[in-house]
């Protein structure tokens, strides 16, 4: 799944029920988009890195250096769970509920964000996969031989990432939204 797909997804939700469940439009589609930001910015700065600091031929960079940065390093692994962990996400919607009738507020426009980026995490539960050069040699295995092959690995991956980074990240928008007017 691409972050353009993730923002075409969200759109066509908040059109259809946007209205019905007062969800702010801006922050429900950068909720879409916003996720995938730190993963961006850490993948460019690590090819940047190894060109023009190391000097060092980029080719290999993606599998030897941020795979393996993604999966070990706590500075990756966070900033990519602060938006993605289903558990620190339902931890966020329980702090800002009392925004949920309070259309217009800030702590509304918070709420509608985070609704956003759980959209964009159930569709990465549902979608990514840590090994998918093994996906693309399957033929014809479509999305249920994806998910049986996959789900061992998807749950260590997304759950178990979650847990190491949900106090946290809990911690930082706890912070950030207690600081919100009522």
């Amino acid at each position: 799944m691409n972050t353009p797909s993730h923002l075409i997804i969200n759109a066509a939700i908040e059109k259809k029920f946007g209205a019905k469940f007062n969800l702010a439009k801006s922050a429900f589609l950068w909720g879409a988009v916003l996720p995938d930001l730190p993963f961006a910015l850490l993948t460019l700065g690590a090819y940047v890195y190894y060109q023009f600091v190391l000097q060092q031929d980029i080719s290999g960079v993606m599998e030897n250096v941020v795979h393996v940065s993604y999966f070990n390093d706590p500075w990756w692994i966070a900033a990519h769970n602060f938006q993605h962990s289903p558990t620190a996400l339902t931890l966020y919607i329980i702090m800002l509920w009392r925004f949920v009738g309070k259309i217009g507020t800030r702590g509304h426009w918070w709420l509608s964000y985070v609704f956003g980026n759980m959209v964009h995490s159930a569709i990465d539960v549902l979608t990514h996969t840590v090994r998918p050069q093994r996906f693309r040699t399957q033929s014809n295995g479509g999305f249920s031989a994806f998910w049986l092959d996959y789900t061992p690995t998807l749950c260590r991956c997304c759950w178990r990432r979650s847990a190491r980074v949900c106090s946290l990240s809990s911690f930082l928008f706890l912070s950030t939204s207690l600081s919100l007017p009522k």
